[in-house]
């Protein structure tokens, strides 16, 4: 790597290898305080290189300090060294700075199946037997009663240990007492999300990139002209909540993620409809962020509607950057 002397006031830093950089100042005597670093990555516990022989060679931090190695900072890309406390948080955070949610998308084929038109006179043990007979061991099984007889409703659920024996039970039809019985599959229903405070630049793409590691995105929709939010759709709710349990940052920037509250129909965008409601989300997650950012320097909450239109843009532009 590089060991010529330093020329350039910034280091290069990246989350992981190959990722984009970004730069941070040294002090005024070549040093690198850890805590400028944190600022941005807050899980950052000091910094790393490739040495020439291709293995990791880490940099000394001492009471907040960062030297640069021998023969300078030059100007290689260093990467984050990130703390335990990451990896013990690693199903509540996926940038390595805020957020490392692992894709957790459930398999539909091992959840409860609905088994519909069931014969009264089947009970649980009769319909466990008859599955785990013809098709594999079952993790759960029961058939709904009614709390005052005992009775019957005539449907129940099953839960398969394993794909295959799943999905070959819901390939195949079933018979009991003579009847017909529909095994079917949990209904998967989408949820729409609203992702505030999206930094400056971003794309369709960059968000489809970050977000579909936790599952599957049925639409990806940035409004237009670009005001720093933007709307996302998983496929099933099981997806949508798993990212709401976490924090999220794409390049550098915190995100707001929340659950979209209005109407989840798909229909076509556009029009001065869809306009007003985007335009409604926007202004209930800014007016909301404002009253936040001045409860918190003890000021009394701003009447938006009548603010001086500079100082709401100035606002506006503020509170997109945090």
């Amino acid at each position: 790597m590089d060991t010529h002397e330093d020329v350039d006031d910034y280091i290069k830093i990246c989350e992981e290898e190959g990722e984009e950089f970004m730069e941070f100042p040294k002090e005024e005597n070549t040093t690198l305080m850890l805590s400028t670093v944190t600022a941005q990555f807050p899980n950052a516990i000091g910094l790393k290189y490739r040495g020439p022989s291709g293995a990791w060679r880490a940099l000394r931090a001492v009471d907040n300090i960062m030297e640069a190695p021998k023969g300078g900072w030059g100007d290689r890309i260093y990467v984050l060294t990130v703390g335990s406390a990451a990896e013990t948080n690693k199903r509540k955070t996926i940038e390595g700075m805020n957020c490392d949610i692992k894709k957790t998308r459930l398999n539909p084929l091992l959840q409860d199946m609905a088994v519909l038109n069931l014969p009264y006179e089947v009970s649980t043990e009769e319909l466990k037997e008859y599955f785990e007979k013809h098709f594999g061991e079952l993790e759960y099984c029961e058939v709904k009663t009614y709390r005052d007889t005992g009775k019957s409703r005539g449907y129940g659920f099953i839960r398969f240990r394993d794909e295959t024996c799943a999905n070959e039970a819901i390939s195949r039809e079933h018979h009991m007492h003579g009847r017909k019985i529909d095994v079917r599959l949990k209904e998967q229903k989408p949820m729409k999300l609203f992702v505030g405070r999206c930094p400056g630049g971003t794309t369709e793409e960059d968000l489809k990139e970050y977000f579909s590691k936790f599952g599957e995105l049925t639409d990806v929709y940035i409004p237009t002209p670009f005001r720093n939010f933007a709307f996302i759709t998983y496929s099933s709710q099981d997806e949508g909540r798993t990212v709401l349990q976490g924090n999220h940052s794409i390049k550098g920037v915190r995100l707001n993620v929340q659950e979209r509250n209005e109407d989840n129909r798909q229909g076509k965008r556009g029009g001065a409809q869809s306009d007003a409601k985007d335009e409604t989300q926007f202004a209930n997650y800014t007016q909301q962020q404002t009253y936040n950012a001045y409860s918190a320097q003890g000021i009394p909450n701003p009447n938006m509607q009548n603010m001086d239109p500079t100082l709401k843009n100035m606002l506006l532009q503020y509170l997109s950057a945090q």
